[in-house]
């Protein structure tokens, strides 16, 4: 073994490693052996004499240290972990114990290092669904990093998988002969083509006066009727829907009688037979007489103003073409990969207060209800439900009028609001885009990290280098043992075997290198991250701000129609008056006061169709210009 015996502790979890006070021998160790690989917490395993009495005593136990002494004197601590479990015996001359060097709330520790990292670029939270956003996988989705917890301090770290920015130990030729194994574990990829999705229903309302479309109806004056009563009958009233115009309300009405000073007729006459007979000069009682019976004409000041509210379904595809920057092997493509993404609902505000009974609002402020963010109109205590709180009954006007409390407005939701008509050409929707290309970068970083290089080192040179799988290794090779140019490969530890016992001290260690092509990349766009800072390594955005998308269907007014007016009433009856000469002497066929009835007015309104049409998509292909280089850590010489 390395400079004598390993020293090992058992200790309490909280307890910290003493150069001088765990400079022991708790257990007897025969071998031990430390096992450490990314994505997963490093494990260590003593090979040791049976332990004695229960594996449950209240007395033992759980957590020990493994420490070795350097050439220097000074003790290394090799771990730091908690015993999986105590073998129940059988072997009277050997037990082994397995060790995980993780602390016990690694997980909260994880947890607080990644979200340090939801400001970086390749997060967003539109991509993940809302209770999955403290789920780690999530979190490290796009980074091409992993999470690291180092065996012995149990330091919670963050690597890049190129090891950029990691201490760099150069081995050069000081590794085992014949330890030496490369291979290509899978053919690189040369793309990832990306389809993201957003889908959201915009809303739109608004209002109008119609007052004006009435008065042109009648001529460019006010209303005026042989049918007043029925025509103040079909008066829309406030509330009201408009005939079969699905979407459109009265928002106010007003319909006042008034009573013409400037000349206008306020009655027509009519001719119609009479019910008696002209005795003296009808002694025969064979022609009745005639009468001339007045109608009354009504006129109105009418004011009118219709809101209206419309929806409608859109959809937002982007396809996006990331290039890799991989050497050309020639060794085997492994083409592309997809990559589809539909956002989550990007018309939710997570940041507005939700509403709440009895709080007093002020005007202005906004809060979210349901799916809708919105502002308070009126200030004051809300009530006890969302539906009591929206109205009020304002009691300052005669009526009494119905009112609202709150009002739908622009929120803090990724689309700002559901009168939107567009996302991803927006600033924020460029952002989503980015994050998007982030995660399709992590995997062309991942592809492209496919050169697995082994070899194993004496122990002591890695205990002394601080092997860890937080260290890149620079190692050299002899000419003519790799087809590769040069001698010099870098990767970052993937990982490693550290194995102490009589007849062997030994390391093996496992690193990836990246056959990109290291070039610089320059690029101009809408946005652009890296995640490491280095030249070859640039996300650049195409601006897309100037899509179009397709307007929806918006409220308004084309006209409004009067059926029988004034005079189109006059005209009717008096084409069907009494008249002997015409033949026209029936009572009831002829009274004017039954034939009003056949022609009352009636106001019709021509409104712009606000119907939902299929869903709206705007759809846009592009091949993001500058691609994924990557660095040229292993040279196959290809371009």
């Amino acid at each position: 073994m390395a400079y004598g015996d390993p020293y090992f502790a058992w200790i309490d979890e909280t307890e910290g490693f003493d150069q001088v006070l765990h400079r022991r021998f708790d257990e007897e160790i025969e071998e031990w052996v430390l096992d450490a690989e990314e994505d997963g917490f490093a494990v260590g395993t003593l090979k040791v004499r049976p332990p004695e009495g229960g594996m449950l005593k209240t007395t033992r136990k759980l957590w020990g240290l493994l420490s070795v002494e350097l050439s220097d004197g000074s003790l290394d601590l090799i771990w730091k972990g908690k015993v999986d479990s105590f073998p129940l015996g059988g072997n009277p001359e050997e037990a082994t114990l397995k060790f995980k060097c993780a602390p016990g709330d690694w997980q909260d520790r994880q947890l607080t290092l990644l979200q340090a990292t939801k400001s970086q670029p390749h997060w967003d939270d539109v991509l993940v669904a809302k209770e999955s956003r403290n789920d780690p996988t999530e979190i490290l989705d796009g980074q091409s990093r992993v999470i690291c917890f180092h065996p012995a301090t149990h330091v919670c770290e963050l690597h890049d998988i190129f090891g950029v920015g990691l201490d760099e130990w150069d081995i050069g030729l000081e590794w085992f002969e014949d330890s030496l194994s490369a291979e290509i574990t899978e053919p690189p990829i040369s793309y990832v083509d990306v389809t993201v999705t957003a889908k959201w229903k915009q809303q739109l309302s608004g209002s109008f006066s119609a007052t004006a479309a009435v008065r042109s109806a009648f001529g460019g004056t006010d209303p005026a009727t042989l049918t007043g009563e029925d025509f103040e009958n079909r008066w829309p009233g406030q509330g009201d829907g408009i005939s079969n115009n699905n979407g459109y309300t009265v928002q106010t009405s007003s319909l006042k009688l008034i009573t013409p000073n400037d000349g206008r007729p306020t009655e027509h006459t009519f001719r119609a037979a009479a019910k008696w007979f002209p005795y003296l000069t009808d002694a025969n009682l064979t022609s009745p007489g005639t009468r001339n019976p007045p109608l009354p004409i009504t006129y109105y000041n009418a004011d009118i103003d219709l809101s209206w509210t419309a929806e409608q379904s859109r959809s937002e595809v982007i396809k996006m073409r990331l290039k890799s920057g991989v050497q050309d092997t020639s060794l085997g493509n492994g083409g592309g990969r997809t990559l589809d993404i539909t956002l989550q609902d990007i018309t939710v505000d997570d940041v507005s207060e939700a509403w709440r009974p009895g709080v007093f609002y002020a005007v202005g402020q906004q809060v979210r209800a349901g799916s809708k963010t919105y502002e308070r109109l009126r200030a004051g205590v809300s009530e006890a439900t969302w539906g009591e709180d929206f109205t009020y009954m304002d009691l300052s006007t005669f009526p009494p009028t119905l009112r609202q409390n709150w009002e739908a407005v622009q929120d803090q939701s990724p689309l700002g609001g559901i009168g939107s008509d567009k996302y991803f050409p927006t600033v924020r929707g460029h952002t989503t885009l980015l994050a998007v290309l982030m995660k399709a970068r992590a995997i062309l970083a991942e592809a492209m990290r496919c050169i697995e290089i082994e070899f194993e080192v004496p122990l002591m040179d890695a205990l002394e280098a601080g092997l860890y799988l937080g260290k890149r290794i620079r190692v050299e090779v002899p000419p003519g043992r790799l087809a590769i140019e040069g001698e010099i490969i870098v990767g970052k530890v993937s990982a490693y075997t550290m194995t102490s016992n009589a007849s062997d001290d030994t390391c093996r260690i496992t690193i990836k290198a990246a056959c990109g092509s290291g070039k610089s990349t320059t690029g101009t766009g809408a946005q652009s991250a890296s995640q490491t800072g280095e030249t070859w390594d640039q996300v650049v955005l195409p601006s897309i701000a100037g899509l179009t998308p397709t307007p929806m269907a918006t409220g308004g007014i084309v006209r409004a129609r009067v059926e029988n007016a004034l005079q189109e009433q006059i005209d009717y009856i008096s084409a069907r008056d009494y008249d002997p000469a015409a033949g026209r002497t029936n009572e009831d066929a002829t009274n004017p006061e039954k034939l009003i009835r056949d022609v009352p007015t009636r106001l019709t309104f021509d409104l712009v169709p606000i119907a939902a049409a299929d869903d709206l998509v705007l759809e846009h292909s592009m091949t993001i210009p500058v691609p994924f280089e990557g660095p040229r850590q292993i040279d196959f010489g290809g371009a």
